[in-house]
């Protein structure tokens, strides 16, 4: 069995990030989302991020005609080389005033999903990247980690 391994800049996992939020809108500064009578205005333009041995840390400015404009800070765990590199992560988001707390308790779920998923994709992505490399290889996912400047992610190649 042999390892193969891809690695995506931590700054294109946040482009994901911001195209994931934005869907066919990606581009613009900022997006409404709507779910029945509530509305987010999501300031794409404020996503900002940080890596620092096996965290990744995005902060983004959410608002609400009830909070008004805050930032939430989405913490994620992606693992550390050979200390915690496996295919678990965590995540957690940080609110630094009640009314951050109030958009994160409204819509904070949904949010951190959706940077998830496209944290999930460029794992997916570099799995993909594997697999062209031997295309008639039976692939695992090994695992991933966060380095300050990449998502690094590990493949077996070859049956189990």
């Amino acid at each position: 069995m042999k390892t193969l391994q891809a690695s995506i800049a931590t700054a294109d996992l946040v482009q994901r990030m911001r195209e994931q939020l934005g869907g066919t809108q990606a581009r613009a500064a900022r997006v409404v989302w709507q779910e029945r009578a509530r509305r987010l205005l999501i300031h794409l333009d404020s996503l900002q991020h940080r890596a620092v041995d096996g965290w990744l840390v995005c902060n983004l400015d959410l608002q609400t005609d009830q909070a008004g404009r805050q930032t939430l800070q989405f913490v994620f765990f992606l693992g550390r080389k050979r200390e915690g590199d496996g295919p678990q992560a965590g995540a957690t988001i940080n609110a630094a005033t009640a009314q951050a707390a109030q958009l994160a308790e409204q819509w904070g779920a949904q949010v951190q999903r959706v940077l998830w998923d496209a944290v999930l994709d460029a794992i997916e992505a570099a799995v993909h990247r594997a697999g062209e490399r031997k295309p008639k290889a039976e692939l695992t996912l090994r695992g991933f980690h966060c380095t300050n400047e990449a998502l690094n992610v590990e493949v077996l190649t070859g049956a189990l």
